[in-house]
């Protein structure tokens, strides 16, 4: 696979991202409100897919130590307006090497998100992603956390006096997500990016994968 066609979040998305989320696109305050829950204060913790840092940030306000990757440079400049001090990466998962440990390291509707009883990524290859979920559990001390995402088959959101249309289209394994942007009834843009659906047990292997809390499961190996 072409790593350019790893889902190229350009300078609208990153713009668009924001908005999305906080017209509830993603339960993000029960995952942060877990993952606060999960990870005592004074904890290091690396996010895969970190975005413009809608989860990281509120966990490092809280007291807990938080480093982020996403290949997006748009997306991690959009974080840095929020905490400019925030530790960030922009590099590829497959690419990430630290010679530290980090007490925890988590996805969160980033690389990888679980939907009911498949793991769903941006990474295509079977092997790639495999590979990563063993490298990622093995740098943290208590395992992988992934979160618990939800199917949006159809999806319509006022964003910032426009409308966002999202639609997922499933093709075999693959999962073709739509994004749709209009301002009154216009239609002005449109992005799409690609991901793939694992059978749990067959992506996990050898591992273990731990139904954790409400909304994430621990993988450890």
């Amino acid at each position: 696979m072409n790593k350019d066609s790893y889902d190229q979040y350009d300078k609208t998305i990153a713009e668009w991202y924001d908005f999305v989320v906080s017209s509830g696109y993603h339960n993000q305050s029960s995952y942060i409100n877990e993952l606060l829950g999960i990870m005592p204060k004074g904890s290091s913790a690396l996010e895969l897919g970190c975005g413009s840092g809608e989860i990281m940030v509120p966990l490092v306000r809280e007291g807990r130590f938080v480093e982020g990757i996403d290949k997006s440079q748009d997306m991690l400049s959009r974080l840095c307006l929020r905490d400019k001090h925030i530790v960030t990466y922009p590099i590829d998962v497959r690419d990430f090497n630290p010679e530290v440990k980090y007490d925890y390291v988590f996805s969160c509707n980033g690389v990888f998100s679980m939907k009911n009883d498949e793991l769903e990524s941006y990474l295509l290859e079977e092997e790639e992603a495999k590979d990563c979920l063993r490298k990622y559990a093995a740098m943290s001390r208590n395992g992988l956390l992934i979160n618990k995402g939800r199917d949006k088959a159809s999806l319509r959101l006022p964003l910032n006096g426009e409308e966002f249309v999202h639609r997922e289209i499933r093709e075999g394994d693959i999962m073709v997500m739509i994004h749709l942007l209009f301002d009154k009834g216009r239609f002005i843009g449109e992005r799409t990016h690609v991901k793939r659906r694992y059978p749990l047990e067959k992506i996990v292997g050898e591992g273990n994968c731990e139904n954790l809390t409400e909304n994430f499961y621990l993988i450890t190996y």
